[in-house]
């Protein structure tokens, strides 16, 4: 961190990760190492920044949330396109995320147009239960402005990348504005709300690519588990289990290059 902090900047960084902390959620010892996982991937490209904080930071705005921190990232994002306006993309990363793949550069494995035009899910339901609205069958690689994944029943909302644009920055308004938490069909879940959203607004949607998960997110705890070679992997669902520090040091070592022995229980 120290490292980080001192390194020179003549420019605004390109991508910036984001995350969110649930400050009594986790352990020091596990906060610190996500910290650091984000800090590491950023050194090793061109380019990234970091911005991190903590999601009790943001509860007088989440009183009539019930104080779920689901809807945190939301004010953190933004807070984040104020502290970079110059950045071109935001990538959030949830903090059961972990990067895998030091080598690999988002922008090249993702953002770059000869990258996202052929993984862009065309055709593809929003909500998997029902299937009626889907994405655009002739969406340009170069139109997109918003990039998400599905675990097996809808969105996942724990990895997404956003251009700093006039839309995305409408998008994060609309959907953190309080008729969507308020409702009570989305059972406070930013999920359902964004669904719900590209669902009903043809722009916004026009601007959206659903991409196969393992490009952005592997699922520790899904049938869409975790395969050697994969770049960021969530693990959230080791809270039941009581196993959360130990997958993280599990999937550290793949990040420092050593030897993959990871336990699927």
């Amino acid at each position: 961190m120290k490292i980080f902090k001192q390194t020179k900047r003549k420019q605004s960084p390109e991508v910036v990760i984001v995350t969110g902390l649930d400050l009594y959620k986790n352990k020091p010892d596990f906060i610190t190492k996500i910290i650091h996982n984000r800090v590491d991937y950023s050194t090793s490209h061109k380019g990234y920044g970091v911005y991190i904080r903590y999601s009790q930071e943001f509860l007088p705005n989440l009183k009539e949330f019930n104080n779920d921190l689901k809807w945190g990232k939301l004010f953190i994002i933004r807070e984040a396109m104020m502290a970079f306006p110059n950045a071109k993309y935001f990538w959030y990363l949830d903090e059961s995320s972990i990067i895998l793949q030091k080598n690999i550069d988002l922008r090249k494995h993702v953002l770059k147009t000869e990258s996202l035009e052929p993984i862009i899910l065309r055709d593809q339901p929003i909500s998997l239960n029902n299937g009626v609205i889907k994405t655009y069958k002739r969406n340009k690689a170069e139109d997109i402005e918003f990039i998400i994944s599905q675990d097996s029943e809808k969105l996942n909302t724990d990895s997404f990348i956003i251009k700093n644009s006039p839309t995305s920055k409408g998008l994060i308004e609309f959907w953190m504005n309080s008729l969507f938490r308020r409702y009570i069909n989305f059972n406070n879940d930013d999920t359902k709300a964004l669904s719900h959203i590209l669902q009903w607004h043809p722009v916004l949607l026009s601007k959206t690519a659903i991409v196969p998960n393992r490009s952005i997110l592997s699922l520790h705890y899904d049938k869409h588990d975790y395969q050697h070679g994969d770049f960021v992997v969530n693990i959230k669902g080791c809270e039941e289990r009581g196993n959360c520090y130990k997958l993280l040091k599990d999937y550290w070592k793949i990040f420092q290059g050593e030897k993959e022995n990871i336990s699927f229980n």
